[in-house]
């Protein structure tokens, strides 16, 4: 992942804070139609929906989100790096590992 180039487009996105807040809402819930689908959840039977559907809705997901994040003030890679860590070893620190 080249987080410079993604830097670089951030700074060139257009949409506002706000804008970026509401795209990031709609590709989170294209991520779970994308699970739905793959899954043929109740209701999404009918639905056709491949992994690789779901890992491209993720792949945005994750796109909108850093963007968001580069559009902050101040934001930076080792920040996020720092940020990253911590909340990881919180995650870690708090979850079950299965044997």
């Amino acid at each position: 992942m080249d987080l410079i180039r993604l830097i670089n487009l951030a700074k060139k996105e257009p949409k506002s804070l706000e804008e970026m807040g509401l795209k990031l809402s709609e590709e989170t819930g294209e991520v779970a139609e994308a699970i739905l689908k793959y899954k043929k959840s109740s209701g999404s039977q009918y639905k056709c929906g491949t992994l690789d559907d779901l890992k491209e809705e993720c792949a945005d997901t994750l796109l909108v989100a850093l963007s968001l994040y580069f559009q902050l003030e101040d934001s930076s890679i080792g920040e996020l790096n720092n940020i990253i860590n911590i909340k990881a070893d919180k995650w870690e620190k708090n979850m079950k590992i299965k044997d």
